[in-house]
C-alpha cells in the first residue's frame, strides 16, 4: 500500500511539474504579443503565470513526498540504481534552472512591464522603442532557454523511468 500510495503521489507530482510548466510556456507565447503594444494585459499573463510556478512547487513536493514513501516501501534498494542517481541529478538541475535561468528574467520582465524604459534626453522616441525591442528580445530569449532546458530535463527523467538502464 506504501509502495502505491507514494507512486501516485509521484505521478501526480510530475503531472503538475510538467502540466505547469507547459501552460506557463502557452501563457509566455501571448504575453510576447502583447508586451509592447498593451503592458495592462502582460501583466495579467505575468500574474497567471506565476500562479502556475505554485502549482509547480507543489508538483515537485509531491515528487519528494512520493518517492520518500516509496523508498521507504522498497527499503531504499532503489538508491543504488544508476539510473536513479541520474534522475535525482537531473531534478536538482530543474531546480537549478530555474534559480540560475528563470529568476533573473523574471525580474527584467516585471521591470519591463512596470516601467519606461531608462532614455537620455538626448534620445529620439524611436531609439527608445528600439531600446525596449532589444531588452523584450534578450528577455524572451533567457525565458525561451528556461523552458527548453526544462523540457529536456524532463524528457530525461522520463525516458530514465520508463527504461530503467542498469
Amino acid at each position: 500500500m506504501l509502495l502505491r500510495s507514494g507512486l501516485v503521489l509521484h505521478i501526480t507530482g510530475i503531472a503538475l511539474m510538467v502540466g505547469g510548466a507547459v501552460a506557463a510556456f502557452v501563457l509566455q507565447g501571448q504575453l510576447w504579443k502583447l508586451i509592447l503594444s498593451d503592458k495592462d494585459r502582460a501583466r495579467l499573463f505575468v500574474r497567471s503565470a506565476s500562479g502556475l510556478n505554485r502549482v509547480q512547487m507543489a508538483g515537485g513536493v509531491l515528487i519528494i513526498t512520493g518517492g520518500v514513501l516509496m523508498m521507504t516501501a522498497l527499503h531504499g534498494v532503489v538508491m543504488s540504481a544508476f539510473w536513479f542517481r541520474i534522475k535525482l541529478v537531473l531534478l536538482g538541475l530543474i531546480v537549478l534552472n530555474a534559480v540560475v535561468t528563470l529568476r533573473p528574467a523574471g525580474k527584467k520582465l516585471r521591470m519591463l512591464l512596470t516601467t519606461a524604459v531608462p532614455s537620455s534626453d538626448n534620445e529620439h522616441p524611436a531609439q527608445a522603442v528600439a531600446t525596449e525591442r532589444m531588452m523584450v528580445s534578450s528577455v524572451r530569449g533567457r525565458m525561451r532557454l528556461f523552458y527548453l532546458l526544462q523540457f529536456l530535463f524532463f524528457l530525461l527523467i522520463f525516458i530514465l523511468s520508463v527504461f530503467q538502464p542498469a
